[in-house]
């Protein structure tokens, strides 16, 4: 039969009762909640996008713009 390792008989100091206790685990390195890179990936291609749309904005004023003129040709010529 195979020889047994002895066992300590008694510890010399008291054991640390918090070592691995499942609450204490939960600490560690501080750091951005995934909502609050989804908005930050938002907030850029917001500003990514922006300086692009600046001109379609304009061009659907202009064109508003021409439909009103349109329309009222369009009355003065039936009157």
């Amino acid at each position: 039969m195979a020889s047994k390792t002895k066992l300590p008989t008694k510890l010399t100091r008291q054991r640390n009762l918090l070592h691995n206790h499942p609450l204490l685990s939960k600490g560690g390195v501080h750091r951005k909640s995934n909502k609050s890179k989804r908005r930050i990936d938002k907030v850029k291609m917001k500003k990514e996008w922006l300086p692009q749309n600046i001109f379609s904005q304009y061009i659907l004023e202009n064109l508003f713009l021409l439909i009103q003129l349109r329309i009222r040709l369009i009355l003065l010529k039936i009157i």
